[in-house]
């Protein structure tokens, strides 16, 4: 029975307590507004009271509010990004056609005994026998053979390409 007393007790004491606390708000907010009125000067009640003429405000209409702009509730709106019209691009100068790699591979090569020098190249599925000075396909001259290298001429570009051969002994 103790506990039920002693939380019966708080309880009460609680609720003593809230009212007290709440009691004591109500009275600073009543102190307060008392002061804030006390504070209030005479003059401005004087002129509060006083009556403005009618005629003077006859003439005068109060300015209206600024209406915002009507706008329409049901016009079409998108996420999509704004077309923006295509620019003509600057073309860009042609390239320089490049030359194309040899397409020979070196097998070997055979001395005359005449002193002539015969290569075998290998090209795709075929293998040729070519020497100085022969056209290979009407676009691959070959020029010459210096330093273990062979030199040959792109016909259609007229550009050299080397192909290592070997020693030159």
């Amino acid at each position: 029975m103790k506990n039920s007393s002693l939380s019966d007790r708080c309880r009460r004491l609680g609720s003593w307590l809230f009212l007290a606390t709440f009691a004591a708000f109500c009275l600073a907010q009543e102190v307060v507004q008392d002061k804030v009125q006390d504070k209030v000067p005479e003059k401005v009640e004087e002129k509060v009271d006083e009556k403005v003429p009618e005629k003077v405000n006859a003439g005068i209409e109060a300015p209206s509010p600024a209406k915002p702009p009507v706008q329409d509730i049901f016009a079409v709106r998108t996420w999509a990004p704004a077309q923006v019209e295509p620019v003509a691009l600057k073309e860009a100068p042609p390239k320089r056609p490049q030359v194309p790699q040899l397409p020979f591979r070196f097998i070997g090569k055979i001395a005359d005994p005449d002193k002539s020098m015969a290569f075998l190249l290998g090209k795709d599925d075929r293998i040729l026998s070519v020497s100085v000075g022969d056209v290979i396909g009407g676009v691959y001259l070959v020029e010459k053979y210096e330093r273990a290298h062979l030199y040959f001429i792109y016909k259609p570009m007229k550009a050299r390409q080397s192909l290592f051969v070997g020693s030159a002994s």
